[in-house]
């Protein structure tokens, strides 16, 4: 998956992933995001990111 979004205008992030989720979580960390993973599922969940 690839954000079509410039991320470091964005505070807060919600993302729903599936099976391949670590690339976004070192995205979002090396463009300065906090991040918390949520699993609903064993192969689902949610990316919780904010701003550092």
């Amino acid at each position: 998956m690839i954000l079509g979004l410039p991320i470091k205008e964005i505070s807060e992030l919600l993302i729903e992933w599936d099976n391949d989720y670590q690339d976004i979580i070192s995205s979002l960390n090396k463009n300065g995001y906090k991040v918390n993973v949520e699993h609903t599922l064993k192969n689902l969940g949610f990316i919780y990111a904010k701003k550092k």
